[in-house]
């Protein structure tokens, strides 16, 4: 267990993954249009709020926090995904439950 190192991605690394992430909702079949554009919503307010080191993103309900909770859940279990990408999907998955108990 203490063998393996553990990976930080830094801002850079995680904006170009959500770039990634973006491409992949954008191209997922499964999601519908309303559930698809409240995932990159929320992708993009976490996303401004990383490249400006924690600003509270306004016009995101916890509705929409749900939402994409359950999306990117999802999209974290997912195997497919390589190891930065799983990283990125598990943190947004931390972030927005972390922001839906937020006051």
């Amino acid at each position: 267990m203490a063998d393996k190192e553990e990976k930080i991605l830094d801002d850079a690394d995680f904006l170009r993954l959500a770039e990634v992430i973006r491409k992949q909702v954008l191209a997922n079949t499964k999601l519908a249009g309303a559930s698809k554009r409240i995932a990159l919503t929320v992708l993009d307010g976490v996303v401004k709020s990383v490249k400006v080191h924690g600003a509270r993103q306004h016009g995101i309900n916890k509705k929409m926090l749900a939402t994409a909770l359950q999306i990117f859940g999802k999209m974290s279990e997912d195997k497919r995904h390589n190891e930065d990408e799983l990283m990125v999907l598990r943190a947004l998955t931390v972030i927005i439950a972390e922001s839906m108990h937020a006051k």
